[in-house]
């Protein structure tokens, strides 16, 4: 078995976690896109932003700008340090699911292959590279917190405390987390020693848990007045069937692939991983099948949340979605590789973790040159002395990592440039199916169409500055 062989994983874990760590690199990055509306918001201690129902997500960014202030690379160290506290968890969750599931086998590397895949996951990168996409990992670690304390065999005082206290947490923290009480149910009876019976022995628990779930709902109608938004729930009050069902059918192939845009050859990979994986899940004993099942089921039940909104297809906006969701995935797929010979298996997780790899470099790259452009677009504004500025061709996003589509005006309040926000005026902006190109230029011109005005253009190429 791979697992016998214990040196094999632990220097490939070691040699993947610090190539990932390497894509991750906080210092890299900028502020970009919504950054700017949220951090000004924390900067004046405001809860519930933006018509959200997120408190705790909004006191971690309010914490980071009490620590940081406007320096980008403290908030995205944070993003990293969340990051890898969750791929932690995700060790924990899995060796309990393995002792829970499996008398035999080394319950310490099958979680730490687990954690692995987790950690060099590359559909993480909005969460990971995106501030406010840290929603879907604070998420996740109280998720993973609830499950472990729930999970357990045997409840004391403490046990039912702190499952209780996380479940309110991971509430109050993101939506995927609405999905906890029917994985807990799904999980609890798929146990080989609870079942049904464990369930009913859990029923009082899970209507306690049921009852703060719809106290945290009622909560929600009184400060936003509504439950869901348009924004989070078009889709859902129009019925739309169609389009729920292929935003899920989108959900779950994006869990599996990279995005469309994304170069052929790594396309090509991740499809030669998905069917290795199909092959593992044939050829493993039933008992494997039947865990990697419930895991999948999970995964399945966890897109749920997300049906209205979907993903991106032609890059990485909306993969913080999958954040949750791909905890399941990577157990399933540990647990199967587990199954195999250890010569097998490691070349399978090497081949895994190089696709990962590759995938997770190029989105890196694409949330560099996104803050690259901001950060170029910030200091042009800091150093123009014209009265009006009008802005023509904004960029959104490339390839889905988010760029100016919305809070420039404050930014510039937000850095303290001193400028008058009506006196910046967008005229237009590009498809976000338009990437820009590296390395993305300045040209200053003093052609000029009304004095006291500068205009920003915004081409694949440069921005060009009309004064």
């Amino acid at each position: 078995m791979f697992f016998s062989r214990k040196p094999y994983l632990y220097i490939a874990a070691v040699v993947f976690a610090v190539w990932a760590v390497y894509c991750y690199n906080p210092f890299a990055l900028y502020f970009q896109n919504d950054d700017f509306t949220n951090i000004l918001l924390s900067s004046k201690h405001q809860l519930f932003q933006r018509n959200s129902f997120r408190p705790i997500c909004d006191l971690s960014v309010m914490l980071d700008y009490t620590l940081f202030g406007t320096n980008a690379a403290g908030y995205h160290l944070m993003n990293l340090l969340l990051h890898i506290i969750c791929s932690v968890l995700v060790f924990f969750f899995s060796r309990r699911m393995f002792v829970l599931f499996f008398t035999g086998g080394d319950k310490t590397a099958f979680a730490i292959l687990a954690s692995l895949l987790f950690f060099m996951y590359p559909m993480h990168s909005e969460s990971v590279f995106w501030i406010l996409g840290r929603s879907g990992t604070l998420g996740a670690i109280f998720a993973l917190l609830f499950l472990l304390a729930f999970l357990k065999e045997k409840y004391t005082t403490a046990s039912i405390a702190a499952f209780i206290t996380w479940y309110v947490f991971a509430l109050f923290t993101y939506e995927s987390c609405w999905v906890l009480l029917p994985a807990a149910a799904l999980l609890t009876l798929g146990l080989p020693a609870q079942g049904w019976v464990g369930f009913k022995r859990r029923r009082y628990y899970f209507i306690i848990l049921l009852v703060i779930f719809i106290l945290y709902l009622l909560m929600r109608r009184i400060e936003d007045n509504e439950l869901l938004n348009n924004y989070e729930a078009e889709n859902f009050f129009s019925v739309n069937i169609t389009v729920l069902a292929q935003h899920y059918a989108q959900l779950v192939i994006r869990s599996f692939i990279a995005y469309f845009e994304a170069p052929p050859a790594i396309i090509a990979g991740f499809a030669v991983v998905f069917a290795v994986l199909g092959w593992l899940l044939f050829k493993c004993d039933r008992n494997r099948r039947f865990f990697a099942g419930l895991m999948m089921a999970c995964f399945m039940v966890s897109l749920l949340p997300y049906l209205s909104l979907g993903i991106d297809t032609h890059g990485t906006g909306g993969e913080r979605f999958l954040y949750l969701p791909s905890v399941f995935l990577c157990a399933g797929m540990a647990v199967l590789l587990a199954a195999i010979p250890y010569k097998t298996a490691f070349a399978i997780t090497c081949l895994t973790c190089f696709v990962y790899s590759l995938q997770l470099y190029v989105n890196a790259g694409n949330y560099r040159f996104a803050g690259s452009v901001v950060k170029q677009t910030m200091l042009q504004l800091q150093a123009d002395s014209s009265r009006n500025i009008v802005i023509e061709g904004l960029p959104r996003a490339q390839y889905g990592a988010m760029i100016l589509e919305n809070g420039l005006q404050q930014a510039t309040l937000l850095l303290g440039m001193g400028k008058d926000t009506s006196a910046i005026r967008v005229q237009s902006r590009r498809s976000e199916l338009r990437p820009l190109v590296q390395p993305y230029k300045t040209i200053h011109t003093r052609v000029s169409e009304d004095e006291g005005v500068s205009r920003y253009v915004f081409t694949d190429t440069a921005l060009f500055i009309y004064r």
